[in-house]
């Protein structure tokens, strides 16, 4: 299946802060009481995609392979609350 990546997280230092109040001309630094210092804060930025969710979930613990006849089928067992529609076993009835 190969290797993708599944969440990033990017620390962009204060470089949009600092880009975004030079457009726009207002001022976006944080004042300290403490230390009576201005500055502009750093930001951290956490991305979750849609299509990496798909790729967890059919990981190798939902992939398997199984005999059938003379080949071999792939199956996916995926956790009952990630089925989209609720089903049950005709034998059960």
């Amino acid at each position: 299946m190969g290797w993708d990546e599944v969440e990033g997280l990017a620390s962009r230092t204060n470089f949009d802060l600092t880009q975004h109040a030079n457009a726009s001309g207002k001022v976006l630094d944080y004042y300290d009481d403490e230390t009576k210092e201005h500055y502009v804060p750093y930001v951290i930025e956490p991305a979750v995609g849609v299509e990496p969710c798909p790729a967890r979930f059919s990981c190798a613990d939902a992939y398997s392979e199984e005999p059938d006849k003379d080949e071999t089928r792939i199956v996916m067992h995926f956790h009952p609350s990630l089925a989209p529609v609720k089903s049950c076993d005709p034998a059960s009835e």
